[in-house]
C-alpha cells in the first residue's frame, strides 16, 4: 500500500504591512486573512516572542483552526512602550 500525506497549507494574504510611522503609546490595529489552501483543517497558534519588539504584538484570535479552503480574519494589534532614537 502507498499513501500521499496531504498538509495544510497556511497563508497570510500579506507578506508585510506597512506600519508607517509608529509613536510611542499610539495604538495600531490591522486586520489580515489568513486562508487554508490545503484540503484539510489546520490548526494554529500564535506566540508571544520574547523580542524587543514582539512583545508589543498582540493577535486575536491567538489560536484555532482554520477549516480547509477556508479563511479566517486575524486582527494584529501593536502598541510600542520603546523608545529609539536614530
Amino acid at each position: 500500500m502507498k499513501g500521499r500525506a496531504l498538509a495544510p497549507t497556511l497563508t497570510f494574504n500579506y507578506d508585510s504591512v506597512d506600519m508607517g510611522t509608529v509613536f510611542m503609546g499610539s495604538p495600531h490595529a490591522y486586520d489580515l486573512e489568513l486562508r487554508n489552501l490545503g484540503s484539510i483543517a489546520a490548526v494554529f497558534r500564535f506566540r508571544e516572542q520574547d523580542t524587543l519588539f514582539g512583545s508589543g504584538f498582540t493577535f486575536e484570535p491567538s489560536q484555532g483552526e482554520v477549516a480547509a479552503d477556508s479563511t479566517l480574519t486575524v486582527k494584529v494589534s501593536h502598541s510600542s512602550c520603546i523608545e529609539l532614537s536614530y
